[in-house]
């Protein structure tokens, strides 16, 4: 963790292009916002975009910006994501994810800080610090033509990769005190509400952390929440994912759930079982996080979760 924070500090001063590699979960959006608040743009704007999570047939237009009238619906000029970070830090997470349209478009405007707005030949110039984030080995990607190389070289000035909690647990209580005061001060909790004496210590130490940090920071929020002696809310985080789902399907089956009820609650339980982190329940299921994030939103208006 030492070495992580004193990289962050030898790049934060400079204007190099940064490239975050780690796990989902692993906290590379908090990397971002160090090197940001670290450097001589911290007064100025950090914008975070997730690419992942944007419909590919918008991605043109929230990243570049568009003029009125450019495409149906487009009743207004706008300016886009790279605009608005103009003088600060503009954070692109989960950068793989870009179609090589869009990989050759941001190619050019990291080369030329110049950007076109969609229907407009105007150009416009534009500042900002980029770092970039991405879960793949992006190198990889290069290998098998999913990713440009020359885009690659642009973005890998700097790289910073960070380990997945389960390679370095030796800084899990450190973290869990911090969690549990950061989260308590802001929960209006009594920092003693929990205990995390060293039983409970040496089974999260047992644990793999698939979720990383954010599934520990559900953890340790959720036992603030409850207390010493609550049980704990939906499935046990220490418990496999087979006997968890295998489970749920013997319950579906003895109940006669329907095919919707089906995939709800299977949807929910690896969400749980991936710390409440979105992304890593989609590669579980197979599916992109914007399918997670469309049953989410339509299990909430449904009054299924809260």
């Amino acid at each position: 963790m030492h070495r992580l924070y004193r990289t962050i500090a030898r790049v934060a001063p400079t204007r190099a292009t940064v490239l975050v590699a780690g796990e989902t979960g692993t906290g590379k959006e908090l990397v971002a916002h160090a090197i940001h608040s670290m450097s001589d743009r911290a007064r100025r704007r950090f914008v975070a975009v997730n690419c992942g999570a944007i419909p590919a047939t918008l991605l043109d237009s929230e990243l570049f910006g568009h003029e009125r009238g450019a495409f149906t619906g487009a009743i207004q000029s706008r300016r886009g994501w790279i605009e608005t970070a103009a003088g600060g830090t503009l954070f692109l997470d989960e950068i793989s994810t870009l179609s090589q349209d869009i990989q050759v478009k941001l190619l050019r405007v990291i080369q030329e800080r110049v950007i076109h707005r969609v229907g407009s030949r105007a150009p416009v110039e534009v500042d900002f610090r980029l770092v970039a984030a991405t879960n793949r080995d992006l190198a990889s990607l290069v290998d098998q033509g999913r990713f440009r190389e020359d885009l690659y070289y642009r973005l890998n000035v700097f790289p910073i990769r960070i380990p997945p909690l389960r390679e370095r647990l030796e800084d899990l209580p450190v973290l869990v005190q911090h969690l549990r005061c950061r989260l308590s001060d802001e929960l209006g909790l009594d920092r003693d509400a929990a205990e995390f004496g060293g039983d409970l210590i040496l089974r999260m130490l047992d644990h793999d952390w698939p979720g990383n940090v954010r599934e520990l920071e559900n953890f340790v929020e959720r036992r603030l929440i409850l207390g010493d002696t609550a049980d704990e809310p939906g499935p046990d985080p220490f418990r496999s994912p087979a006997e968890t789902l295998g489970a749920l399907f013997d319950r579906g089956l003895a109940e006669h759930w329907t095919l919707d009820r089906l995939e709800r609650e299977y949807l929910l339980s690896t969400l749980a079982l991936a710390g409440g982190c979105q992304a890593e329940a989609a590669r579980r299921l197979g599916v992109n996080r914007g399918t997670v994030c469309r049953r989410l939103k339509r299990y909430r208006e449904e009054g299924w979760v809260h």
